[in-house]
Formats: structure tokens, C-alpha cells, sequence
């Protein structure tokens, strides 16, 4: 039986990406053209189309149901969205080349505050919980504070890109990312409308519920999506996979390639998250999402998501811009919308051991939640601390 395989899968457009956050929508809905593409895209998404590329490796041929002179290979990819096989993911992050050199970037921290000058950014700050606060309907005793003596001239980082360095600095709680490590929202992809019709003979008018419209996404040059693909004891003996394949809707396109296993974004990341939890004070943590979590039948009152996630200690607030909703129903009804924390949304903690957050390490490469989100690369996460903010005076 072949050891674990552990690959990293870089898919690069060569047209535009549409990317649906999974609501259900058909093209007659009213109000379809203002339907946008998501990116990046859902970890399922990005997870599906490899699991579909090594399919076609062991003989699927795109249209009938799973079949292949080589049961074993069927066997490692699972079936349907319950049973995946050996199969788990993370990510998918966004990579970008300067020359030689790959660089990673995620979803900014909600809690992140930048200060604009035109369209550029000219200061960042941090936004931590504050000593004393108020109880909200959420439980939630403590509200986060921007750290600056003029906090109403920053905003929030939600929709900016962070890069890895940048990240590294947000995860230790003395320090702040550099501007240069932050880059706005539209500076990896560009959108394109495209509208889809089709003409009636009879009436020479639109057939009825195909006029319609979607948002493309057209990533800059050397602008691609990364994702960790690992296979458990496969008994499938697997070749890399490669070339064209469907990813997203719209019968788009991703190319596959293989990268070397040295620049595992995963790695780093739990690198910088051990240097940061080293400097811990009085067990303050911070989890940084790095990808959607889905909430399934967790309650966000209290301390329920702590427990419902195995995160040590008590929950003292959150920063998040809201909450998304993932999935829609399919034609057979199988796959319900959940809600779920977005990507950038950090919680902040404090814990009792120090070891009890040491442990959380481990759990970098799986991420949070329920087994099968996690393994398609939902709830990816970073571990960093936080400094209480004063409110006022007399809370020195």
C-alpha cells in the first residue's frame, strides 16, 4: 500500500473564473445580473474540480457515474459529498509571482483596521478586545477597540489582501502589519460581465429565461489559487495530475499544476503561528480564519462555538463582518444552506494552560469543525495572541 501522498496543486485561469458562493439561482431569477462571482472560491469548489482531475486519471469520463477498471482508485476518491475516500484539502490560498519568488496572500483580519489615503493604505493598526465593555445579545462582554488616538479615521480591513509576512506580524500581538504587506480588494482580479441569450426562431425574441447575466472574475498576470491535497494510505498508486480541467461554473477552466513541496503554505503558516503563541501573555489567543468555517448546528450565544469547535479556554468576542451562508439545495434536495464565519474573521480567546493552546498546532493542517468540512478546506485557521485595549482612563 502506497505511504500518505502530499501534494500542492497550483490551478491558473486561462479565460475568466465564475465562482458561485452556492445559492441556488436559475437564469430566469429576477435580478440574476447582479449574481457575482466569489473569490476566492469556496475550498469545495477548488476540492471538487481536483477530485474530478484524478477521476479522469483512472478513467472517468467526465459524464457517467464513477466507474473504472481500478476499483481501488474509486475507492480512495469516494462517492458523492459524504464519503471522500482518503481525501482532505486546505485552502485554497491565493499565491501571485514577482520573478522567482511565490508569494501568498488571504483574506485580510476583520479586526485589521487601515487608514486610506486616496486609494492607497497609509497607516494599519490593530483592533483588540477592550478591558471593560457591554454585554450584547450575543453574550459577548467585550467589544474590540482600534488602537490609535483617533480610531474614527481607520476602517476595517474586510475585503483587502494580506500577505503571509503581514500576517506573521498580526499574529503577535506588540506588533502590526507594514502597508506594503496589504493590497486592496480589486488588485488581484478584475470583473467581467457577460450576458448569455438565446433567440426564440418563432418570435425572434429572447427564449424565455435565457436572457440573462453573471460576473466573471479575470485574475492579473501570474495570479493563481494553491491548494494542499492529501491523500491517506491511497491504494491507488497515483500519478501527478496536470493540464485542463473544469473548475467553477460557466464551463470554465483551470490549468493543474504541481509545486514543489518546500513552499507548503500550510508549513509556514503554522510556523509563524508557533512564534506567536511562544509570546503568549496571561494565555490571550487569537484564531485568525483562513478560510469559511460552516456552523452547522453550532449557537454563537456563550461559549458554544468554543466548545462546539474543542478551542481551550473562553471565548471573549469576535470581529467578522458577518455571517455568510454556504450551499443551496441541488435538484435532490441532498445539500442544505448553512451558516458559516467568513474568511478574516478572527475570535478572540483566553485559555488556562498555555499548553492548551500549544496543542492547537497540530490542528493547523486540519482545521476546524466537522470532519467532512474540514477535509474539503473549510475552517483553516492561524494562531496568534491579542493585548487588551483600555476603554478609558479608568480602566488603567
Amino acid at each position: 500500500m502506497p505511504d500518505d501522498v502530499l501534494r500542492l496543486h497550483k490551478l491558473s485561469a486561462v479565460d475568466t473564473w465564475m465562482f458561485g458562493s452556492g445559492q441556488p439561482f436559475n437564469q430566469d431569477d429576477e435580478g440574476l445580473s447582479q449574481v457575482r462571482s466569489i473569490f476566492p472560491p469556496l475550498p469545495s469548489s477548488v476540492f471538487g474540480a481536483l477530485r474530478a482531475a484524478y477521476a479522469r486519471a483512472a478513467g472517468w469520463d467526465g459524464i457517467s457515474r464513477w466507474d473504472s477498471k481500478d476499483a481501488n482508485a474509486f475507492t480512495d476518491l469516494g462517492n458523492g459529498l459524504k464519503d471522500l475516500g482518503c481525501l482532505s484539502a486546505c485552502g485554497p490560498f491565493v499565491s501571485s509571482k514577482e520573478g522567482s519568488i511565490v508569494k501568498y496572500w488571504i483574506p485580510a483580519p476583520h479586526a485589521l483596521a487601515v487608514k486610506m489615503n486616496g486609494l492607497n493604505v497609509a497607516e494599519t493598526t490593530r483592533a483588540d478586545p477592550i478591558k471593560t465593555g457591554f454585554k450584547t445579545d450575543l453574550g459577548l462582554e467585550h467589544l474590540c477597540q482600534v488602537r490609535d488616538k483617533n480610531p474614527e479615521t481607520f476602517k476595517s480591513a474586510h475585503g483587502f489582501w494580506l500577505s503571509f509576512e503581514g500576517l506573521a506580524a498580526y499574529l503577535k500581538a506588540e506588533e502590526v502589519p507594514k502597508t506594503q504587506s496589504l493590497r486592496s480588494p480589486g488588485a488581484f482580479i478584475h470583473r467581467e460581465h457577460r450576458v448569455g441569450l438565446e433567440i426564440n426562431p418563432k418570435t425572434g425574441t429572447a427564449a424565455k429565461g435565457m436572457l440573462y447575466s453573471a460576473s466573471h472574475l479575470r485574475p492579473g498576470k501570474e495570479i493563481s489559487l494553491v491548494m494542499r491535497w492529501q491523500m491517506s494510505k491511497p491504494k491507488h498508486n497515483w500519478d501527478e495530475v496536470s493540464g485542463l480541467h473544469p473548475l467553477g461554473g460557466e464551463s470554465r477552466l483551470a490549468n493543474i499544476e504541481t509545486l514543489e513541496a518546500n513552499i507548503d503554505p500550510v508549513t509556514k503558516i503554522k510556523r509563524m503561528s508557533e512564534k506567536a503563541v511562544n509570546k503568549m501573555k496571561e494565555g490571550r489567543y487569537s484564531v485568525v480564519l483562513l478560510t469559511p468555517l460552516p456552523l452547522q448546528e453550532t449557537k454563537l450565544n456563550g461559549n458554544g462555538l468554543f466548545k462546539a469547535l474543542n478551542l481551550p479556554g473562553k471565548l471573549v468576542t469576535l470581529s467578522t463582518h458577518g455571517i455568510e451562508r454556504i450551499g443551496g439545495q441541488d435538484d435532490n434536495g441532498s445539500t442544505a444552506s448553512v451558516p458559516a464565519l467568513p474568511a478574516g474573521t478572527v475570535l478572540f480567546g483566553i485559555a488556562n494552560e498555555k499548553n492548551d493552546v500549544s496543542d492547537l498546532l497540530d490542528q493547523i493542517p486540519i482545521g476546524l469543525g466537522q470532519d467532512l468540512d474540514k477535509r474539503h478546506g473549510f475552517g483553516g485557521f492561524a494562531l496568534g495572541t491579542w493585548n487588551l485595549e483600555r476603554k478609558n482612563e479608568q480602566d488603567k
